[in-house]
């Protein structure tokens, strides 16, 4: 019998593989124990592959596919690899999950994408994993899924576990499941609801308000009851909270209308804010350092009978009107004891006592009258202590002003006046043109009159001092200020300057109107048509690359060669 049996195993092997197993499967796969049902899960000669399993397990191919869940965030060479957890044939009372530890509670929540945190932790598994919480349809619908023990199709939406305490005031976050913008895992009462995010942000004394002052607790009528009754529900919203007067009384019985922003903030009710208020609509209107003064200084406290009192006498009332404000002394003391008159804005302006402001003194009935940069000049700038009364000198800009030049320009005729060139308006720009240039010693002609000024008058450090510009020149010929392009070769021979006029002119340097018959070498003959180059070849002179023009060798070898020798012909 048992040679029977092994020689049908050699005849036919796939049927030998069939008859050997190493134990019974699991009570979830015996529908697909016995002998031949093994290549439902194995491939031949090879153990179980993901391939086979989610053939009949297409839930978890979906999760495998979309990243999600468990398996979805498994490392990709471990997605395959199904046998590592899920180990059969232990027979039917086989576990088919190997939880880490040995224990399903010891399993890392994490890895499922959905990490427990808070309350969360201490959760037990099976209140969370039942299957009235399962909600993937594709989850519901497995027939070859136990419902009660599998850890599949569970949402991790806050309202699937949990009921609305708010009986959906809050319903467009909780469709988008948006518990967390208010609630932590950590305990359910913790909140960190930011109100700047609200319809009505939280300020000054609203910030320290507490929070059941406003959002009360109602029945479900929608009566307002003790936050301890049962059933009862905190309104958060709607609220109304449009105008002030709806949590809080009009101490002015609706006087100043019902804009109370007009004269008050969030952060304290008794501190009217400057700038609040608009005080240009009474018959004072605030300006200067008077827009800063407390309003106490003005508006003092009174009682009934109108007397000044202190500021916790009881039933005492700010007093705003009338108040009298004819005269600057009727607040401020004269400290010129009236000898100038009672008119204070002839010189002075609410700015500031001591800041006499361009319209607060007429500064053109004084024998200097100001204008362009001096008119924002501060008057203490002149005026040392602010002593108005010291008369000062300004017969001469220098009298204020140093002299930018240096004393270069002392020698002109008008002795370097800074108003020939200069104007109150301004130091820069210089009103000296070209028709003012041509009454000096170097008047600027062709390309000149389009060199900037500070090409040549360029700033210059006087003795480690402030630069200043240069106007002055020991040297006016064309090498003061250009380079020698030929590298000495006209220059005069007892030593002086090259006379640049006699080839070029100040319209463009390259024009020349050299004459080569005033030369050792006049050009005549075949000569006249020669290009200049052909001669004057460029040679390194001086260390610099130059056109070589003199000395040349005029003898006629020194350019050509001697011409060749005619062949003598025979019988000649």
């Amino acid at each position: 019998m048992g040679m029977a049996a092994g020689l049908a195993t050699l005849l036919h092997p796939a049927t030998g593989r069939a008859q050997f197993s190493p134990g019974h499967l699991a009570h979830a796969h015996a529908s697909i124990d016995g002998p031949t049902q093994c290549f439902q899960c194995h491939e031949p000669r090879k153990s179980t592959t993901a391939g086979r399993c989610l053939n009949c397990h297409r839930e978890v191919g979906a999760r495998l596919a979309a990243g999600s869940g468990f398996h979805g965030h498994l490392p990709a060479d471990k997605r395959r690899q199904c046998g590592t957890c899920h180990a059969d044939h232990g027979g039917t009372k086989t576990v088919l999950i190997v939880w880490p530890g040995g224990r399903r509670e010891a399993f890392d929540h994490g890895l499922t994408g959905f990490a427990l945190t808070g309350k969360h932790i201490s959760t037990q598994c099976d209140a969370c994993h039942k299957p009235d919480l399962i909600r993937a349809a594709d989850v519901e619908e497995a027939k070859n899924l136990q419902l009660a023990t599998t850890h599949l199709g569970l949402s991790t939406r806050c309202v699937e576990c949990h009921k609305d305490p708010h009986a959906g005031q809050f319903a467009s976050r909780v469709t988008r499941d948006d518990c967390a913008a208010c609630h932590v895992t950590a305990a359910w009462k913790r909140v960190t609801f930011d109100h700047a995010t609200a319809r009505f942000p939280l300020a000054g004394s609203h910030a320290r308000v507490a929070c059941a002052k406003c959002h009360y607790s109602e029945a479900a009528a929608g009566a307002r009851v003790a936050a301890a009754t049962p059933g009862a529900m905190v309104r958060y919203r709607p609220l109304g909270k449009a105008a002030c007067a709806e949590c809080h009384p009009d101490p002015h019985a609706n006087r100043f209308g019902n804009d109370c922003a007009q004269c008050h903030s969030a952060e304290s009710w008794h501190r009217v804010v400057a700038g609040r208020f608009d005080h240009e609509r009474t018959r004072y209107p605030l300006t200067g350092r008077h827009a800063t003064v407390a309003c106490e200084r003005c508006h003092w406290l009174d009682n009934a009978a109108g007397a000044r009192v202190v500021e916790n006498t009881a039933g005492a009332k700010r007093h705003y009107r009338p108040i009298a404000f004819e005269a600057c002394t009727t607040c401020h003391a004269d400290p010129h004891q009236k000898r100038y008159g009672m008119d204070c804005a002839r010189c002075h302006a609410t700015v500031g006592w001591k800041d006499i402001t361009a319209g607060g003194i007429d500064h053109d009935k004084t024998r200097f009258p100001l204008r362009g940069r001096h008119i924002p000049v501060a008057c203490e700038k002149c005026h040392k202590g602010r002593d108005f009364k010291q008369a000062l000198a300004f017969d001469r800009c220098t009298v204020c002003h140093a002299d930018a030049h240096r004393g270069e320009l002392a020698t002109r005729a008008d002795r370097g006046a800074c108003e020939s060139c200069h104007t109150v308006d301004g130091f820069t720009p210089a009103h000296f043109d070209a028709e003012a240039h041509a009454k000096t010693q170097f008047p600027l002609a062709d390309a000149h009159r389009a060199v900037a000024c500070v090409t040549c008058h360029a700033p210059k450090d006087a003795l480690g001092a402030k630069a200043v510009f240069h106007f002055k020149f020991a040297d006016e010929h064309c090498a003061a200020c250009h380079a020698d392009p030929h590298a000495g070769q006209f220059a005069a021979k007892t030593g002086g300057a090259t006379d640049c006029a006699r080839c070029h002119t100040a319209s463009m340097w390259r024009l020349s109107y050299f004459d080569h018959a005033a030369t050792r070498f006049p050009l005549d003959g075949a000569h006249s048509r020669a290009a200049c180059a052909a001669c004057h070849r460029s040679q390194l002179l001086a260390g610099q690359s130059v056109v070589r023009y003199r000395p040349l060798d005029t003898a006629c070898r020194s350019c050509h060669s001697d011409p060749p020798r005619a062949k003598r012909v025979k019988g000649t």
